[in-house]
């Protein structure tokens, strides 16, 4: 980012963020209506993180709370990334299966601590559930073999 201050005008040049992020990030500020996609959630985190802009951020935190394009696994390192809280919330809420939660774990090992140790209380959360109803609670649709 390039700063420039003239006599009664103040100019920001922003190199960093592709055109259609700033506009984003300007509609929002706005409050203009701006679709927030799979192709854009990114760089407009990036963005409203870079700036402190809060509605950015709740603007796409909103997008990937509603979208099932983006994988739970994704969900979670953003999450971790931004600091979207909520949204490792409602994520952590969406698995159910054991199996699914075994496979994040051991294929995310750069999953920060704390959404690590989120992830282990959920593990033994479900081990729990499982154990106390006598069955298998998954209902993620796939055979298990246990």
């Amino acid at each position: 980012m390039f700063y420039v201050d003239n006599p009664g005008k103040t100019v920001f040049e922003i190199f960093d963020f592709s055109h259609e992020a700033i506009l984003g990030m300007i509609s929002i500020l706005q409050l203009d209506e701006f679709e927030v996609t799979v192709q854009n959630y990114y760089e407009m985190l990036e963005l409203g993180q870079a700036y402190k802009m809060f509605q950015v951020m709740d603007k796409c935190e909103e997008f990937l709370l509603k979208t099932k394009k983006v994988s739970i696994e994704t969900k979670l390192k953003l999450s971790e990334i931004f600091e979207l809280h909520f949204l490792q919330f409602r994520t952590m809420e969406r698995i159910t299966c054991i199996d699914h939660l075994e496979n994040i774990l051991d294929e995310n090992m750069d999953i920060g601590e704390k959404t690590y140790d989120a992830l282990i209380e959920k593990l033994k959360q479900l081990k729990a559930d499982e154990e106390k109803d006598d069955r298998q609670l998954c209902t993620c649709k796939k055979n298990h073999s246990r």
